[in-house]
């Protein structure tokens, strides 16, 4: 019998393929926590290290569900192929087209938001490379 959480987590899931389209301007590959990352979490803060180091460990959302089957994911690679701003190394502003962010529900979701990571260069102003603002900042 599956937990709130895991309940939770399938909802947000089908919510994700649900939105994917053959006209979508993004896609998304699913894993579950590693073990490093699970205890991770444990702690108050997950490092951007230990989010990164498993980013090999992704599956296409058929693939994660044909593995792990009744499990919902609790990690998600969203690569999004749009036009953009990023900002290169000297400061530089200039365009881009595709960005990637991670998206990981910890061991306390729902009670706590997601942790969100980005990986690729951005001009935003609720980017700061790997941290996203989602709320008042």
């Amino acid at each position: 019998m599956p937990s709130p959480r895991e309940k939770r987590l399938q909802k947000e899931f089908q919510r994700m393929k649900d939105i994917v389209s053959p006209h979508s301007l993004f896609r998304f590959f699913c894993a579950d926590l590693s073990d490093s990352e699970a205890a991770e979490f444990l702690k108050s803060q997950i490092s951007y290290d230990v989010i990164h180091q498993h980013l090999p460990g992704l599956l296409e959302p058929d693939a994660f569900e044909k593995k792990y089957i009744g499990l919902p994911p609790e990690k998600y690679l969203v690569v999004y192929e749009c036009n953009g701003l990023a900002r290169d190394n000297d400061g530089n502003i200039g365009k881009t087209a595709a960005h990637a962010m991670e998206i990981v529900f910890g061991w306390d979701y729902p009670s706590k938001p997601p942790t969100f990571v980005w990986h690729t260069p951005i001009w935003h102003p609720n980017f700061n490379t790997p941290n996203i603002c989602i709320g008042l900042c």
